[in-house]
């Protein structure tokens, strides 16, 4: 029987409010920038000509702009001790010979295109008209959930998760008392077709799932003039999606799999679905756990996709485009946000996959550009940090006192910058990202505090894509 069950999922977003500032007392100081930051609003293909005609693909890229391996410095930003750090950071770089330029457009998934990754991904089972929980659902689910509190509470386990499991099984003894029993459902196959939206309320959307067997497929698109987005995922039946986690250092392995064969299995699990791998490629892959099962160690890995140029991927990056309605405008534009590929590729092959946005690649427009020398790269950096740090800051909602910007890596990659005046069109360009640490974790954040187009060194808004 196909219900409607609750599945959760913890959403990754920027922790920003630990990152590392050290807080002097007294009246706040904004750093000022020594030039003023600058906005890239130049018509991108009067830029990719311009840089193609003193493109010299001599030697890898690494090499063509000096970029060392690793950089360190310590400057003073401005009179009120602002300091920026760099400490052995990282720099990194493709190994090629070659940054190209790349049109772009948006390309939602079709019907044909998303039932046949619905098909791919239910391993050839149908998919049905997702039906609300039933009576018996219910009860599975609670006995479930005993189950593993008992488990848990007997290993003392975290606290935080069986006070949550015992949210979920009072919440599910409340909902067993209206709910429908199974025998007074009928299932239907998906059709395939948009409807109104009843999870986003907005746009249009299909839904399907299955749970004949030991394990509940689902899945959810979403489209709308400003997103579109298609969700795949496997969940015990009667159980809720699994929370993966990024694995922790030194944690056992039992996945067989590689980093490298899992994006590649990802890879293949959209071509043999028929979608166009023009320019698709691997970002990376991390090791994951399974909060459910962490006895298990690394079950996997979540393999990042995405569109680049040549052998250079995009920058991964969690800076996101905002859409806050229908008077919402980006520089006259409605907002489109990001592109993003996510897959969990576990022993059982590919078991989620989310994807937002999506984009397809047109004519290359240039093969090979020239790029500024890293030397003068570090020099914007050095210049724009204080402005970057403030306005990173700020978007954020809060104010840095005196603070100390640590620098975590400097990524060279591609970027998805707007076209002026062309709604849904765009250009992927080389560009640097620069990442600060997160002083809580000690990590480097995952979102870009600074980034700067490759071939001209303009600054690049990446909450507006341009």
């Amino acid at each position: 029987m196909r219900r409607k069950n609750r599945f959760h999922c913890m959403r990754r977003g920027i922790g920003l409010a630990g990152l590392c500032l050290s807080l002097a007392f007294g009246p706040a100081c904004q750093p000022t920038p020594k030039t003023e930051i600058i906005s890239q609003k130049e018509n991108i293909e009067d830029v990719v000509s311009d840089y193609e005609k003193g493109a010299k693909a001599s030697g890898s890229l690494r090499e063509q702009t000096g970029a060392p391996d690793q950089v360190s410095f310590t400057i003073t930003l401005s009179e009120d001790g602002t300091t920026l750090v760099a400490e052995d950071v990282p720099v990194e770089m493709p190994d090629t010979d070659k940054a190209g330029v790349v049109s772009a457009v948006r390309a939602d998934l079709t019907q044909g295109q998303i039932q046949g990754l619905v098909e791919q991904f239910f391993d050839g089972k149908m998919a049905y008209v997702i039906l609300p929980m039933t009576k018996e659902d219910y009860m599975n689910g609670i006995k479930s959930y005993e189950e593993e509190l008992a488990r848990l509470t007997k290993e003392n386990g975290d606290e935080s998760y069986i006070e949550s499991l015992k949210g979920q099984i009072s919440y599910y003894q409340d909902q067993i008392k209206a709910a429908p029993s199974a025998d007074s459902l009928k299932t239907e196959p998906v059709e395939f077709v948009w409807k109104p939206g009843e999870i986003h309320s907005i746009g249009e959307e299909m839904s399907g799932e299955n749970n004949e067997g030991d394990v509940t497929y689902r899945f959810l698109a979403a489209k709308h003039e400003a997103f579109m987005s298609l969700t795949l995922f496997q969940a015990p039946k009667a159980g809720t999606r699994p929370n993966y986690i990024a694995g922790e250092k030194d944690t056992p392995v039992s996945c067989q799999y590689s980093p490298e064969e899992a994006g590649q299995m990802a890879l293949d699990f959209l071509a043999e679905a028929g979608i166009p791998m023009g320019g698709l490629m691997v970002i990376g892959a991390e090791p994951v756990m399974c909060v459910e099962r962490q006895d298990e160690g690394i079950i996997g890995y979540r393999v990042r996709l995405g569109h680049g140029a040549g052998q250079v991927a995009p920058v991964y990056a969690v800076n996101r485009i905002a859409y806050t309605g229908q008077e919402s405008q980006n520089e006259g534009i409605l907002p489109y946000d990001y592109e993003r590929i996510e897959a969990i590729v576990t022993d059982q092959g590919v078991t989620e996959l989310e994807w937002e946005n999506p984009m397809a690649e047109g004519e290359a427009l240039a093969d090979h550009v020239a790029l500024m020398s890293f030397d003068q790269i570090q020099q914007i950096i050095q210049e724009q940090a204080g402005y970057a740090w403030e306005k990173y800051m700020s978007a954020d909602g809060m104010e840095s006192e005196t603070p100390t910007i640590c620098l975590g890596k400097i990524v060279f990659g591609m970027m998805r910058v707007q076209n002026p005046d062309k709604e849904g069109e765009y250009t992927l360009i080389p560009v640097w990202d620069v990442f600060p640490i997160n002083s809580v974790t000690e990590a480097i954040s995952d979102g870009s505090m600074l980034t700067i187009n490759a071939m001209d060194g303009s600054i690049i808004d990446r909450s507006s894509g341009h």
